[in-house]
């Protein structure tokens, strides 16, 4: 299912992570696609206040990956492989990350990334409005295993 959402602002691109973080459940794998700047962190700061991450989130360009402890016995695995042109071991670390229950795995620039090991991928585009700089189109592929994510995106919950 392809659902698309404009957003006018930062704080709008957080809030729309927000009520899509809320819903998760454990398993979900985002594949985040955007220009340098597009506004995937912000989605990613969303989702994990939805969640109800114990900490804000960072980019993680520089480090690679983060993890945040959430509420309901989750967590948040945030990658951003966008200075990596062979991820090595930090596969090892996606792979873990994909195969646990409890585990809600983001990545930026994930093209890179092996993601056999997911059941199925929610892809998320972000692009950048050509005449207003702060709105975003934020479109989401949505697996049918995910209808519960897809009602929030339609507005029903």
């Amino acid at each position: 299912m392809r659902y698309s959402v404009k957003t006018s602002s930062a704080n709008e691109t957080t809030t729309l992570g927000q009520k899509v973080g809320a819903v998760l459940r454990g398993t979900e794998v985002f594949k985040l696609k955007s220009d340098l700047g597009g506004g995937k962190t912000t989605f990613v700061k969303g989702l994990a206040n939805g969640l109800g991450a114990d900490e804000t989130v960072q980019s993680p360009t520089f480090i690679i990956s983060a993890q945040y402890h959430c509420e309901r016995n989750l967590e948040l695995h945030h990658y951003d492989f966008y200075r990596l042109q062979d991820l090595g071991i930090m596969q090892e670390q996606l792979d873990e990350s994909l195969l646990s229950p409890s585990v809600v795995t983001v990545m930026e620039w994930g093209d890179s990334a092996d993601t056999t090991g997911a059941k199925d991928l929610i892809e998320v585009t972000i692009a950048k409005d050509p005449v207003d700089e702060n709105a975003r189109q934020v479109t989401f592929e949505v697996p049918d295993v995910y209808e519960y994510i897809a009602t929030t995106l339609e507005g029903k919950s």
